[in-house]
């Protein structure tokens, strides 16, 4: 019950502490590493996608989105488990749409934008 409720509140209305993971040509990903917690053998974390120019989907502009994002590890695998889009910003404006979905964790490239973002957090846990 107490998830259900969670999903419900935005995330960006929580407090967050996000520092620079990876910073692209077209978006920069932040992590909240006050986020970062380890459950069981997979460690949870949001991270916030923030692009440099707005992007369009389903006939909406948004400009970031924030997800708690599942990592494994000692397998270099990740799962997206929840999304929220945000017409501006660093996850701010009213929400857009919000997704909550079973993390299917899929292996990351070594050479990805996915593996360093994965490799921060793993290092931060």
């Amino acid at each position: 019950m107490l998830a259900v409720l969670l999903c419900a509140i935005p995330l960006s209305a929580l407090a967050h502490d996000w520092e620079k993971a990876y910073d692209g040509k077209d978006m920069t990903f932040y992590i909240d590493t006050k986020s970062i917690k380890r459950e069981g053998k997979l460690v949870s974390a949001l991270e916030l996608m923030d692009y440099k120019k707005s992007q369009t989907a389903a006939g909406k502009k948004y400009r970031s989105l924030v997800q708690l994002v599942y990592y494994d590890c000692s397998r270099k695998r990740r799962g997206i488990r929840h999304t929220t889009v945000y017409p501006r910003g660093m996850g701010k404006g009213k929400v857009l749409d919000s997704a909550y979905v079973e993390p299917d964790l899929q292996r990351v490239d070594r050479k990805s934008v996915g593996r360093a973002i994965l490799d921060f957090v793993c290092d931060r846990r």
